[in-house]
Formats: C-alpha cells, structure tokens, sequence
C-alpha cells in the first residue's frame, strides 16, 4: 500500500471513534418540558404556563425600545386634523350625488319635448342591388327578383332640437318584365 491509501484508512478509523458531544444541561431541560405529554391524564398549571413562556419571543432590549422611541415623529392632532377630514369626506360625497343627480335629470327625455316634435322628412335611398335570378309565375308572367340594400331615413324637429333616424335595410323586389 502506498502513503496516501494508509492516511485514509487511519483518517477512517479515528472517524469511527468519534461519538457526539454531550448536549448541555439547558438545552435537555428545554427538550423534556417540550416533549408532548401522551401518558400523563392532566396536565398542571405551572407546567403550562412554563411552555407558554418558552414559546413567547424574547423582548427586545430596553436600549432598542429606546431607539424606536426617539425616531418615531411627534403628531400632534389639532381641531383642524381631528375635523377637516370628515368635513372633507362629507363635502366630497355631496358633491358627486350633486354632480349625479343633476346629469340624471338633464339627460332625461322631456315628455314635452318628444310630443312636441313634428315629421320633417322620410326617404329610402337605396346603396346598391344585386339580381338574384328570373321567376316565372303560374300565370306566365315573368319577374326579375333584385335584393336591394339601402337606407330608410326619418327626421323629426320642433323649434328648440331635431332628430335624424337612419335604417338600414334590405329588400327583395319583384320586377314585372315585359318578354316580347
């Protein structure tokens, strides 16, 4: 065997007489009050109250407390504090159900208004057609069927507003022909 196999093999057997260190009193204190308590029927008061406090965080130090003490801003809460945000808060809401009532009532249709308005005008405008064929009655007569597409346009006014109504439509006329 060579040095360095030797130096693994002594390094392995000092490794299999290594055995833990001894845990300290306090700590194996800490672990028997922790340990859940099955076999006992009731448990006391003390031993309760001692897991509670080991639970609890520990309290910060009085020079810490200190130093929160001395950064943290001095408020003073005057009338004007204590008193403007509800007055503010209270005039806001005001406001919008004003702002709101007010819109609800002027974009309301006048019942006047809309039996005072008179026709003005009423017209079909026709966009385009396509001829969809030939149709020959049961009296001989021919047709010629169009698909027409177009407009139908209404408009009403009274002396203060007028309204213009444009529909789109879609027609299917029949044309008489004359086959001579």
């Amino acid at each position: 065997m060579n040095k360095p196999d030797m130096d693994i093999e002594a390094l392995e057997q000092r490794l299999r007489r290594v055995s833990p260190a001894k845990p300290s009193d306090a700590l194996m204190a800490r672990l028997q009050a922790a340990r859940p308590v099955a076999d006992k029927p009731e448990m006391d008061v003390e031993s309760l109250e001692q897991r509670l406090r080991m639970a609890l965080p520990a309290k910060p130090s009085e020079r810490f407390m200190a130093s929160l003490e001395a950064t943290r801003p001095v408020v003073r809460r005057t009338w004007r504090m204590s008193h403007a945000w509800p007055l503010a808060t209270a005039a806001t809401l005001c406001m919008a159900v004003g702002l709101a009532m007010y819109h609800r009532l002027t974009t309301r249709a006048q019942p006047a208004v809309v039996s005072s308005l008179k026709p003005l005008e009423s017209a079909d405008y026709l966009l385009g057609g396509r001829e969809l064929g030939l149709y020959n009655a049961p009296n001989g007569q021919v047709y010629r069927i169009v698909q027409c597409v177009g407009i139908h346009r209404q408009a009403w006014k009274n002396e203060s507003t007028s309204i213009t109504c444009n529909t789109p439509e879609q027609r299917l006329l029949l044309i008489p022909m004359d086959v001579d």
